[in-house]
């Protein structure tokens, strides 16, 4: 599943219209913000909940645009016996202090108004109906994150293939460079002195042995191979998993160009590098 994906979704419920927007973009660790009106802020703690349910990774940005029903809109506005009293004190407070009275407007008493606790106005039915709204945009968030993931999958199967083949190429091009290698020591081991002896054969096949890549090339066999079962498997996060496949393929291939001293490996490695390098950038996006 890549990490890349939007969904949107509006209900019209009890609560009103809500319009919900959810963004995912990649990101090595989960992030969230949610953007909601402060009359729903009550509800931020159990959408995190609801959203970190369903991803692990990316940052995500969630945005409610909220139009209360008739019903919900009268629930949050001041009370007007309450407002009327507050206008008589601060009237009589301004005419006190030699204010005109006149300066007690509306945005004056809202400003001065005591909070309203919106807790009672919203019931739990109007969660369930939040919830219902989240999980239809989380849905289609989660599609288009499938079907991106399809494509990377797809993608990532074509290179896995081909590093394979750049491997093969190399195993066989390992066992003819290893022998020039002991001959080219030996001829030039005999130019210096008249006698190769047993001591000197010695060096040479340690020499050798240094030059063996076997070990490596049966190593990035195996990296192959749990890179593409973890891309066939059923895992809900496979990214990180990733991520630390490709970073031990690349210690193994660049352990080959090191030992190597064949132009044709050499070449093999460069274009295992490039290869690698695209994997590495396809897996940034994959959850």
């Amino acid at each position: 599943m890549s990490m890349t994906g939007f969904g949107r979704a509006s209900k019209d419920s009890s609560l009103g219209r809500v319009m919900i927007e959810i963004q995912s973009l990649n990101r090595k660790h989960f992030e969230l913000q949610i953007y909601l009106p402060k009359e729903l802020s009550r509800f931020e703690y159990e959408m995190r909940k609801w959203i970190s349910d369903r991803v692990v990774r990316g940052f995500i940005t969630v945005r409610v645009q909220w139009v209360p029903s008739q019903e919900k809109m009268s629930q949050f506005l001041p009370d007007p016996e309450l407002l009327q009293n507050l206008k008589e004190k601060w009237e009589s407070l301004a005419g006190s202090l030699g204010f005109e009275k006149k300066t007690i407007d509306l945005s004056f008493l809202l400003q001065y108004m005591p909070s309203m606790s919106s807790v009672d106005a919203l019931q739990e039915q109007d969660e369930k109906e939040l919830r219902l709204c989240v999980d239809a945009a989380m849905d289609r968030l989660i599609q288009m994150r499938q079907n991106e993931g399809k494509v990377l999958q797809k993608d990532l199967e074509g290179r896995l293939k081909t590093m394979e083949s750049q491997v093969k190429s190399i195993e066989d091009l390992s066992v003819s460079s290893m022998e020039r290698a002991r001959q080219k020591l030996q001829e030039k081991i005999k130019a210096l002195i008249s006698d190769t002896d047993e001591r000197w054969m010695r060096e040479i096949a340690l020499l050798v042995e240094k030059m063996d890549i076997t070990e490596e090339i049966t190593r990035l066999g195996s990296h192959f191979s749990q890179f593409r079962e973890t891309l066939q498997g059923s895992q809900k996060a496979v990214g990180r998993k990733m991520d630390f496949l490709v970073q031990e393929m690349g210690r193994e291939i660049n352990t080959i160009g090191s030992k190597s001293m064949d132009v044709e490996i050499s070449r093999w490695v460069v274009a295992m590098k490039s290869e690698l390098e695209k994997v590495r950038e396809q897996i940034q996006n994959i959850e």
